[in-house]
C-alpha cells in the first residue's frame, strides 16, 4: 500500500474516533442529566413516602392508645408496633430492592423490629454505641455507617449512605418518637444506576453502527476521502468485522432475519434470554415459531418489514425452550449494498422489572386496602399552590367517588360542618404559623348525600429549607363515626349496667386475678360490714374464713385452668366486726378474645338465716339420732346380757355336770400316779419323765374345772379397804416375773386407799401378768422369751378411776380377735377353755370398773384394768 494510501487511512480512523467520542459524550450528557434529574425524583419521592407512612402511623399510634390497651400483653405500643410489622411483612417491597426497615430504641438497646434484620441487630447497637457524639456521628456519615443509625439519633433525611448490610442505598429516614422507633425508606443504588447502564449499553450498541454506517454512506459518496477501490473493501471489512464484534457482544439479545424469516445470526445475549443453545436459534424461521404467533411477535414482525419502519412492543410469552419471560423487543428492517433485506430484533428480559412494578403495584393496593379497612384516608397539600392530593378512602369517607376531582383546601372547606368549620380553619392556620403545633382535631363532615359523619384529621407542616415558609402539609382522615356512636351506646350501656350493678339485691364484685377487690356494690359492703372504700384495698382472701379458703382456692385455680366455666359454694366471710358470715358464693371469670384471663366476677348471697335454720334443724336432727341411738344402744346391751345369762346357765349346767363326772377320775388318776412315782423310784428317767407330764394335765384339767366353776359361779365380794399401791407391791413381789423380762414398777397412787376384794383382784392381776409373760414367749417354747422384752405396771388416777396399766413388748393381739377377746370359750392360744379374760373382766366389773385394751401387732400390748372412784 502507498504512503497515500496509509495517510487516507489514518485519517479516516481519526474520523471515526472523533464520531465515536463526540456521538458518546452527547450520550453520556444526556444519561448523566436523566440520572440526576432521576436522583432528586428518587429522593422526593422516598422523604414524602417516609412523611406519609408517619403521619399514618401517629394516626394508628392515637387510635391504639385510646383502643388497644388490652389488645395485646405489651399495652397499645407493643399492639401498634405488631400491626405494623404485619402491615409491612405483607406489602414491604416497592421496585426491586425497595423496603422499609424499622427499628426500636428503648433503654439505650437498638434493635432490628422485622426477623430478616435481626441478624444484623449487633451492628447497629455497635454502631450506635460507637458514635454517640456528635464529632463521631460525622465520622459515622463519612464511614457511611448503617443508615438507621441516623433516625435512631432523631435525625430527618434523604441522602446516599449504607443500609443494615452495608450496602449503597438512597434512602429517607425519620425519627417517630410517640413509638420509639426509627423508619427507613430505602433503595439500592444499583437499582437506580440499572436502566441507565442499560441505556448507555444500548446507546452503544446502536451509536456505533450508526456512525460507522454514517462513515460508510459517507465513504461511499465521496471521493474526496477515498483513493481506490481496495482501500474501500478494506475499510468495509473493517467495518463489519466491528459491527459483527459489536453485535455478538451487546449485552441487549440480538437477532437478525432474512427477507424469508431465516435467522442468520444471534448474539449469546438472545441465546440466553430464550434459553436455548445458539445452534438451536439459527436453525428458527421466525415464521414457522409458535411463541411468536401465540404472543404476536409475528405480527409485529410482518409489521415491520411491511411498513419499513421501527416497532416497539412489550410482550409476555414462553419461548419454544420452555422459558417464560416478559420482554422489550424492538424491530427494524435495512438493506444492503447488495439490495438485500434484513430484519434485526433486539430483546430485552424485563421480567424482573415487571415483578417489581407488580409488588408495587400490590403494595399500593395492600395500603388501600389496609386504608379502607382501617377507615383511614391520608393527605398531601402543597401550601404554595393549594393543591391537595386525596387517597381514595378520603373520597370514600367524603361520600364520593375515587379520584372524582382535583381537591384544594377550599373544596375540602365546602364539606366541613357549618359549626365545626371555623374551628377547622383555626386549627390549621395555628399549625401552620407554629412549627412546634400539630394538627388533630375532630369534627363533623356533611357528605354530599346530606349525611353527617364524624372525622378525626391529624397533621404535620414541613417548612422549606430555610426554615422561612411552610410548604407543605401531610396528615390523615379517620372516620370515627362508628366509634363515636359505640362510645355513646356503651356510655348508655355503662349507665345501665352502674344502675344494676348499684342497686342489685345481692353482693356483687369484680375481683381481679390476684385476688384484690377491683370493684364492688353497696350490697356486697353491706354483707361484709365494710365500706365501698374499704373493700377495695382488700382481696377476698382478707375477709374470706382460713377453714373456706383451701376449698376457695381451688376452685379459683380450676376457673384459670379452663377445668371449670364458674362455680358455686357456700362459705364465710369474716366482716369488719370479726363475726362469721355465712354466704352463697357464684364466681365465674371473664376473659380477653384470645381466651386469656382478665378478672373475675363474684355473685355473694347473704344466706345467715338459712344457715340458723339449719343448724337448728341439725341440732333436732342430732338429739333424734342421739336418742334412737341410746335407745338402740340399751337393747343392745339388755340382749347382750339375755345371750350372756343364758349362754352362762348352759356353761354352768355343763360346769356342774362335768366337774361332778370329771372330779372323780382325775382324783383316780393323780392317786395312781402317786403310787406308780412311790414304787418305781427314780432310776428310770423316761418313765419319771411321763409319770410328770401326766401329773401336770392332770393338774391342768383342775385348773380348767376350776376356772369353769369361778367364771359360771358369781360370789359375794369380801371387800376390804387398803392402802392401794401398797397392797400391789407386795402382790407382784409374790409373784415371780422370768429373769428374761425387764420388769418395772411405776406405781403413782401414793397413800390412795381403795375398798377392793384383794383375792379377786389379786386373780385379775396376776391372770393379765401371765397373759403379757406368754405372749413375750418365743414359740411354744415356756423358757424362751423374745428378745429385749420388757413388762410395765404402773398406777394412776384418772377420769374419776384408778387405773392398773399392764404393757407387754409381745406378739400384740389381731385387730379382728380385740373384738372376740372377752367372749366366753374364744382364746387366741393353742391350750386353755378362753375364760382367762371373761373371768378378768368378770372380777372389774364386780370393782364398778372394767378392762380396755390397746394392741398393735408385732409391738406389743396393754391392758389397762380400773376401778371408778365414784
Amino acid at each position: 500500500m502507498s504512503g497515500n494510501g496509509l495517510k487516507a487511512k489514518s485519517r479516516q480512523l481519526v474520523l471515526i474516533v472523533i464520531m465515536m467520542a463526540v456521538a458518546f459524550l452527547a450520550i453520556l450528557i444526556v444519561i448523566a442529566s436523566l440520572y440526576a434529574a432521576t436522583i432528586e425524583q428518587e429522593k422526593r419521592e422516598l422523604f414524602t413516602l417516609v412523611q406519609s407512612q408517619v403521619a399514618l402511623i401517629e394516626s394508628v399510634v392515637e387510635f391504639d392508645s385510646k383502643y388497644s390497651i388490652d389488645d395485646h400483653p405489651g399495652g397499645s405500643r407493643e399492639a401498634t408496633i405488631s400491626q405494623l410489622i404485619n402491615a409491612y411483612d405483607k406489602a414491604n417491597v416497592f421496585g426491586k430492592t425497595g423496603e422499609f426497615v424499622l427499628a426500636s430504641l428503648v433503654n439505650g438497646e437498638a434493635r432490628f423490629l422485622f426477623k430478616s434484620h435481626a441478624k444484623y441487630s449487633d451492628r447497629l447497637q455497635k454502631a450506635m454505641d460507637s458514635h454517640s457524639t456528635e464529632e463521631s456521628r460525622h465520622t459515622a456519615v463519612q464511614d457511611q455507617l448503617v443508615v438507621m443509625t441516623h433516625a435512631l439519633n432523631g435525625e430527618t433525611g434523604v441522602g446516599f449512605t449504607k443500609d443494615y448490610g452495608l450496602v449503597d442505598v438512597l434512602a429517607a429516614y425519620t425519627w417517630i418518637d410517640t413509638l420509639k422507633i426509627g423508619l427507613v425508606a430505602k433503595i439500592d443504588v444499583a437499582e437506580i444506576q440499572e436502566p441507565f447502564i442499560k441505556a448507555a449499553l444500548m446507546a452503544v450498541v446502536f451509536c456505533v453502527p450508526a456512525v460507522l454506517l454514517g462513515y460508510f454512506l459517507f465513504m461511499k459518496f465521496s471521493n474526496k476521502f477515498v483513493s481506490d477501490l481496495e482501500e474501500q473493501r478494506e475499510s468495509l471489512s473493517s467495518v463489519n468485522e466491528i459491527n459483527k464484534n459489536i453485535f455478538m457482544l451487546s449485552p441487549v439479545g440480538m437477532a437478525l432475519y432474512d427477507k424469508n424469516g431465516d435467522c442468520i445470526e444471534a448474539n449469546d445475549a438472545i441465546v440466553q434470554i430464550v434459553g436455548a443453545t445458539r445452534e438451536k436459534v439459527l436453525e428458527q424461521n421466525y415464521n414457522k415459531i409458535e411463541s411468536w404467533k401465540n404472543s404476536g411477535l409475528l405480527e409485529m414482525a410482518k409489521k415491520t418489514v411491511a411498513e419499513n419502519r421501527p416497532q416497539y412492543q412489550e410482550f409476555t410469552l414462553t419461548t419454544t425452550f420452555g422459558q417464560s419471560l416478559t420482554i422489550d423487543a424492538h424491530m427494524v428492517t435495512f438493506g444492503s449494498g447488495s439490495g438485500k433485506h434484513y430484519l434485526l430484533l433486539l430483546v430485552e428480559d424485563i421480567s424482573e422489572r415487571v415483578e417489581a412494578v407488580s409488588a408495587l403495584a400490590r403494595s399500593e393496593e395492600t395500603f388501600s386496602k389496609a386504608q379502607e379497612i382501617a377507615h383511614i384516608g391520608s393527605w398531601d397539600w402543597n401550601i404554595v399552590t393549594n393543591e391537595l392530593k386525596w387517597s381514595d378512602e378520603i373520597y370514600r369517607i367524603f361520600g364520593l367517588e375515587a379520584q372524582q376531582f382535583s381537591a384544594t383546601y377550599d373544596a375540602f372547606l365546602e364539606y366541613i360542618h357549618p359549626d365545626d368549620k371555623q374551628a377547622v380553619i383555626e386549627a390549621v392556620n395555628t399549625c401552620v404559623g407554629d412549627r412546634d403545633v400539630k394538627y388533630k382535631i375532630e369534627h363533623r363532615i356533611i357528605r354530599s348525600s346530606g349525611e353527617e359523619r364524624i372525622v378525626m384529621e391529624q397533621g404535620k407542616v414541613y417548612w422549606s429549607e430555610d426554615n422561612n415558609q411552610p410548604v407543605r402539609m401531610i396528615g390523615t382522615v379517620h372516620d370515627i363515626t362508628e366509634r363515636k356512636r359505640t362510645e355513646a351506646a356503651l356510655i348508655y350501656e355503662e349507665g345501665r349496667l352502674r344502675a344494676t350493678f348499684d342497686q342489685a339485691a345481692v353482693g356483687i364484685a369484680h375481683v381481679e386475678l390476684d385476688g384484690t377487690l377491683k370493684k364492688v356494690n353497696q350490697e356486697f359492703a353491706d354483707i361484709t360490714g365494710y365500706s365501698i372504700f374499704e373493700l377495695e384495698k382488700l382481696t377476698f382472701q382478707d375477709i374470706t374464713h382460713a377453714d373456706d379458703l383451701e376449698a376457695d382456692m381451688d376452685n379459683v385455680k380450676r376457673l384459670l385452668d379452663g377445668e371449670i366455666n364458674t362455680y358455686s359454694m357456700e362459705k364465710r366471710y369474716i366482716s369488719k366486726d370479726k363475726k362469721h358470715i355465712w354466704v352463697e358464693l357464684t364466681v365465674s371469670l371473664v376473659r380477653k378474645q384470645d381466651g386469656t384471663p382478665l378478672h373475675f366476677i363474684s355473685i355473694v348471697n347473704d344466706i345467715m338465716q338459712r344457715k340458723k335454720i339449719e343448724v337448728e334443724l341439725t341440732k333436732h336432727h342430732n338429739h333424734l339420732e342421739e336418742l334412737v341411738k341410746d335407745r338402740t344402744h340399751e337393747l343392745e346391751v339388755a340382749q347382750y346380757e339375755l345371750v350372756r345369762k343364758e349362754r352362762l346357765a348352759t356353761l354352768g349346767q355343763l360346769t356342774a355336770t362335768v366337774s361332778h363326772e370329771l372330779r372323780n377320775p382325775l382324783a383316780a388318776m393323780r392317786l395312781s400316779l402317786y403310787f406308780i412315782q412311790k414304787n418305781t423310784g427314780v432310776e428310770n428317767e423316761k418313765l419319771r419323765q411321763a409319770v410328770e407330764r401326766l401329773d401336770r394335765n392332770v393338774t391342768r384339767c383342775d385348773h380348767i374345772i376350776d376356772e369353769l366353776l369361778d367364771f359360771t359361779r358369781v360370789t359375794d365380794m369380801e371387800l376390804k379397804t387398803v392402802v392401794f399401791d401398797d397392797w400391789l407391791e407386795s402382790m407382784l413381789a409374790e409373784h415371780p416375773v422370768p429373769e428374761e423380762i425387764q420388769f418395772r414398777r411405776e406405781l403413782s397412787l401414793g397413800d390412795l386407799e381403795v375398798d377392793i376384794d384383794p383375792n379377786r383382784l389379786r386373780r385379775a392381776v396376776v391372770n393379765t401378768i401371765e397373759n403379757a409373760c406368754h405372749a413375750m414367749r418365743e414359740g411354744k417354747d415356756p423358757n424362751r422369751v423374745i428378745e429385749n422384752a420388757r413388762l410395765t405396771v404402773t398406777t394412776e388416777t384418772k377420769a374419776g378411776r384408778i387405773e392398773i396399766g399392764i404393757q407387754d413388748t409381745g406378739t400384740g393381739i389381731p385387730e379382728d380377735a380385740v373384738e372376740k377377746i372377752f367372749e366366753p370359750l374364744f382364746s387366741t392360744k393353742s391350750f386353755g377353755v378362753g375364760l382367762g379374760m371373761p373371768i378378768i373382766e368378770q372380777i372389774m366389773e364386780q370393782h364398778s370398773g372394767g378392762v380396755d385394751i390397746d394392741s398393735e401387732v408385732g409391738k406389743g400390748t396393754t391392758v389397762t384394768l380400773w376401778i371408778s372412784l365414784a
